[in-house]
């Protein structure tokens, strides 16, 4: 009946077997609120915000953490961004994000084999003598 406009309230309500007054006042609240303009006064409308926004000092935390090990749990992460940012922050969330980040794990580094490099106490002038 919102959706005719052609019609009057005496037409609605005589179509809803209602009355006119409760039309007008239907109408009305479509109007200004939309949908919930239709709800009764009673019903308590919880309105959801937008989901939270993310810090760039968390996502810079993954990307920095992402570089430098592939294998971390995202619970595991989770607690990490918690303790460095102060940001409580869902697994499921670093998860997406985790996924998200575009950075790519560095490369292993070559490592010297210690057991190759001289041993510093030889070198030592006495060393050898047992001093």
């Amino acid at each position: 009946m919102v959706l005719f406009a052609d019609r009057t309230a005496r037409q609605g309500a005589h179509e809803t077997h209602t009355h006119p007054a409760t039309v007008r006042r239907l109408t009305r609240g479509f109007r200004q609120q939309g949908m919930l303009g239709l709800l009764p006064d009673e019903v308590e409308v919880v309105v959801w915000g937008r989901a939270k926004r993310i810090s760039d000092a968390v996502r810079q935390e993954i990307d920095r953490l992402k570089a430098l090990y592939d294998g971390f749990h995202y619970r595991e992460l989770a607690r990490i961004l918690f303790i460095k940012c102060g940001e409580p922050i869902d697994h499921k969330t670093v998860k997406t994000i985790w996924h998200e980040s575009p950075v790519s794990m560095q490369g292993r580094l070559d490592l010297l084999d210690y057991h190759g490099l001289p041993y510093p106490c030889r070198s030592l002038p006495g060393a050898a003598a047992g001093h």
